[in-house]
């Protein structure tokens, strides 16, 4: 799948200590890959994971079950009037392992169909399956995209960007 990871860097203005307070402020601690059941606890921490020093590695807490939801691991480091946050956004392995398998038994199942067909018979029932094995990664590969444009809108929201100074005349 080609949109399993993503990475990006951005410039931001606080110090690498108030990266931290921000993220901490905003991650539960625990597991990255877990399940909760019932209620969410904290509404204000929409993240679980682990902030460190220089690093954090962290989830979105998502109501009921949704696997594509990436894992976000991120170093931040001091940088001449900030700090400098590096983040990578994947899919869990298992999540990646389950796809793969899911698109070569469609595959096999789709060209078993086409083998096991006699010739006299129509292929219209078969086309119907053809689809199959691109379902799987299509629905991972849109809801992961969601997922990383949801999480980089509110990383970005907390740790804001160093906007770039506009350009032209001023009064």
């Amino acid at each position: 799948m080609a949109a399993d990871k993503t990475s990006f860097a951005w410039t931001t203005a606080l110090t690498p200590a108030q990266v931290r307070e921000a993220l901490a402020q905003r991650v539960q601690p625990g597991a990255l890959l877990s399940f909760e059941i019932g209620a969410r606890g904290d509404a204000d921490k929409p993240f679980r994971g682990e902030v460190g020093d220089g690093t954090f590695a962290i989830i979105r807490r998502a109501m009921g079950r949704n696997s594509f939801v990436p894992i976000v691991r991120g170093v931040v480091s001091a940088a001449p009037a900030g700090a400098r946050v590096e983040v990578s956004m994947a899919l869990p392995r298992a999540v990646l392992t389950f796809i793969s398998a899911w698109t070569l038994v469609a595959f096999g199942a789709v060209a078993w169909l086409l083998w096991a067909l006699p010739v006299e018979a129509s292929l219209t029932p078969v086309l119907l399956f053809t689809p199959l094995p691109a379902i799987g990664p299509l629905v991972a590969w849109l809801v992961f995209n969601a997922e990383v444009r949801r999480a980089t809108g509110m990383l970005k929201g907390w740790i804001p960007p160093v906007r770039a100074a506009a350009s032209g005349t001023g009064s």
